[in-house]
């Protein structure tokens, strides 16, 4: 829009000019050639049409350049204002090669037009400006609309890779954690299998394996996903306090960090947590220090030492499967690094140190000094480029329109010094930094601006092109946006009708308020487009910072549903096949080959969740429902209503069933279980799961942690759903989740087909 308040201003004051010195016939053909050259103008200057053209916008320049030169010859020289338009065509389509030399030539071109129409050399250069500065203006906001563009994708990449590489160190510590303990499974698995005709005894003791590994792959699944949410070092010190002092450990601390980097504090919080734990689990310590400080050099250090340690693990590696293992990663990879050795006395100590200001994400466009730069980027320094340039050919026009009336020295002094003065709070007011720095005083120098724009009218009786400008150019920076358009139209507005009212023609009249509202909107715009590539600057690592913390709660919630129920489900099935070796080995077997299957899918959910597809199917997990049940001895009822599923509703209500039977697994003692999956009568899709046996006592322990009830409740009101459950008599859980049949939401690729499912009747 204000692209399109620039493009009619030129165009209305040319018509305006020829209506004085041609008649209604030209000036009918003048508006037919003046919309033509707007459209190639609005081309040119649209990135993307310029971008649809390619080497056409060449023939379409050389067409502007046409229509512009030639009614010339025509209408004579109140024409020349539509050269301005065709300066920022330069400026806009050619290559930078070529550009400034053609707008040099362009200004000798527009400087001898003007001579040869007799005029003097005040005349000659207050037009050439005025034409060359038009261009400027033109090619100064389509490129810095472009440019904004450009950095809105460039910070839609930034988060990407953000979220890319968060990605690539999830699937490390999945592999690290979980890879190796599920292909331990499915092995022993295999081994339980081919054991149990021939030698039942050593499948007992290996099915008693794969009970160990699959606890373990559960309790590592939590720590994943506990891992990658934000952790704070100082609740984490806390809680070491108080764990180890449970176990009669005497602790000492101290803590002198100050500011930290969210990323540094939450793995020097994650290292403190791992710490902990293998004091607790492979030591007899009885003392235990924890300190973190900052360095001289900027470094967050953290040491926790102990005195228990047998043989604890000197240097941990990175592929040995460890948290410490994954933790050393995790360090290099923000610039710190991970150590373990022994005291002088004997005792175990842990280092962790990480850079306190670590960088989110280094690339070519962030440098370490962005932050303490005025114009931190190639974008801002480009914007400043124009601005300065723009701001400058107002100041020389509004100087060339004062010397041009007919004022004695002295005013004519005292108006240069004002205008002077103006610019230069304009310049204030201009840069973001500025503005927030003046606070209230904004208003005192806007005042300042407004008076000195208004003294020539009230003290000398005089007015002349963007005499305003500037300070309606201050109201849309300065006030809120409502009051600041009224008073700038106001204001604008208000020169035309006191120059109408002082006797001045009718046609000036309207080039005092043209000109002058045309400055303010200029000078608006150019500040906004800089506000805007400030900000965009400013808030780029706050965008990848939230798409990476979306992506780990992505990651919490993934690992937990799809890995928290099969894991569960092994240890199941895998209890009840050491039950059944010594009595019924066959229906041992067939529950093995379950355990198989489970294991196997498992892996596969690791590469699913990894990779970010995931999709889930409702009837198959239906059907997964009834083999764990039935392996737990719980009778399972089902009535399912056919009818078609969308893929996002089928992925969450297959999710919430296999939480619903993972609880009902770990907190009942259900031997009767139903499931329904009914339509309601706005089209909606129902999943009911009700069981007996439910303890009253149990309540999700993370409503809101990536895991649980609340997780699914979450997923199901992002897709236009809700959950409900509770306890019902004589000790059910009744658990309802309803959601659209059809979502409305895209697929999560480009080009990926959106598949329904339909739900047979059971």
């Amino acid at each position: 829009m204000l692209f399109v308040g620039v493009l009619i201003s030129y165009p209305s004051m040319c018509m305006l000019n020829l209506s004085e010195v041609v008649g209604l016939g030209r000036l009918f053909w003048a508006g037919g050639v003046i919309v033509v050259l707007c459209g190639l103008q609005c081309a040119h200057s649209s990135s993307t049409i310029r971008g649809r053209l390619g080497r056409c916008a060449y023939l379409t320049l050389a067409a502007q350049g046409v229509l512009t030169f030639l009614p010339l010859t025509v209408f004579g020289f109140y024409w020349v204002t539509m050269a301005g338009l065709f300066v920022g065509s330069v400026l806009v389509v050619l290559p930078p090669r070529l550009t400034w030399a053609l707008f040099g030539l362009l200004g000798v071109v527009l400087l001898a037009i003007t001579v040869h129409h007799g005029y003097g050399w005040v005349e000659c250069v207050y037009w050439t400006l005025g034409m060359e500065g038009c261009g400027f203006i033109v090619f100064g906001l389509s490129h810095l609309s472009k440019r904004i563009r450009d950095l809105r994708d460039a910070r839609t990449e930034l988060a990407q890779a953000a979220v890319t590489r968060e990605r690539l160190a999830f699937a490390r510590d999945v592999n690290d954690l979980l890879g190796s303990s599920l292909s331990a499974i499915t092995l022993k698995s295999e081994l339980v299998r081919r054991l149990i005709p021939t030698r039942p005894d050593r499948a007992v003791d290996e099915v008693a394996g794969v009970l160990t590994v699959s606890r373990q792959a559960l309790s590592n699944v939590r720590a994943v996903t506990k891992g990658y949410r934000d952790m704070s070092l100082e609740r984490e010190i806390t809680s070491a306090r108080e764990v180890l002092g449970s176990a009669d450990v005497d602790v000492r601390t101290r803590v002198a960090v100050g500011t930290v980097d969210r990323r540094a504090e939450t793995a020097l919080a994650a290292v403190l947590r791992e710490a902990v734990t293998n004091v607790l689990r492979h030591s007899r310590a009885t003392t235990c220090d924890i300190t973190a400080a900052r360095t001289e050099h900027g470094v967050i250090r953290l040491s926790v030492t102990n005195d228990g340690a047998a043989s604890a693990p000197l240097a941990p590696s990175e592929g040995d499967g460890t948290g410490l293992g994954s933790l050393a990663a995790r360090l290099r990879a923000l610039g710190g690094g991970l150590t373990a050795d022994r005291t002088a006395d004997g005792r175990f100590r842990l280092v962790a140190e990480v850079p306190a200001e670590h960088a989110e994400a280094p690339t070519a466009h962030h440098r370490p000094n962005d932050r303490g730069s005025l114009f931190p980027t190639p974008a801002s320094r480009t914007a400043l480029g124009i601005s300065v340039a723009v701001l400058v050919n107002y100041v020389v026009t509004i100087a060339m329109n004062i010397l041009r009336r007919d004022l004695s020295a002295t005013a004519t002094l005292a108006c240069l010094t004002g205008l002077v003065v103006s610019a230069a709070i304009q310049c204030v007011h201009f840069c973001p930094r500025a503005r927030r720095r003046l606070g209230r005083r904004a208003y005192v120098t806007l005042g300042v601006q407004g008076v000195l724009a208004y003294l020539p009218v009230v003290v000398l009786g005089q007015w002349w092109g963007s005499m305003a400008g500037f300070f309606c150019g201050s109201l849309l920076l300065l006030l809120p946006s409502r009051p600041a358009w009224v008073l700038y139209w106001v204001a604008g507005l208000s020169l035309p009708v006191s120059a109408c009212f002082g006797g001045q023609a009718g046609s000036w009249c309207y080039y005092y308020g043209q000109s002058t509202l045309l400055c303010g909107i200029v000078v608006y715009a150019i500040a906004h487009f800089y506000d805007v590539i400030w900000q965009l600057h400013r808030t780029r690592d706050e965008l990848a910072r939230a798409a990476v913390a979306q992506e780990r709660l992505r990651f919490a919630r993934d690992l937990h549903d799809l890995l928290g129920y099969s894991l569960s489900s092994i240890t199941l099935k895998s209890e009840l096949v050491r039950r059944l070796i010594p009595v019924r080995p066959e229906q041992a077997m067939a529950e093995a080959d379950e355990v198989l299957a489970v294991a196997r899918q498992s892996l596969a959910d690791v590469r699913t969740v990894v990779s970010g597809y995931r999709d889930l199917c409702l009837e198959d997990e239906i059907a997964s429902a009834r083999s764990v049940l039935s392996s737990a001895g719980i009778a399972l009822y089902v009535e399912c209503a056919p009818g078609s599923v969308g893929p996002e509703a089928d992925t969450v209500l297959a999710t919430v069933l296999r939480e619903a039977v993972t609880n009902l697994l770990r907190h009942s003692k259900a031997r009767h279980c139903t499931l329904s999956v009914t339509r309601t009568s706005d089209g909606r899709v129902r999943l009911t799961v009700r069981n007996d046996g439910a303890a009253a006592a149990h309540r999700d322990p993370s409503p809101d942690g990536g895991s649980g009830l609340g997780n699914l409740t979450a997923r199901l009101e992002a897709i236009g759903g809700r959950l409900r459950y509770g306890h019902g008599e004589n000790g059910t859980f009744r658990l309802t989740a309803e959601a659209p049949a059809r979502c409305p939401t895209l697929p999560s690729h480009p080009g990926a087909p959106v598949k329904e499912r339909a739900l047979a009747a059971r």
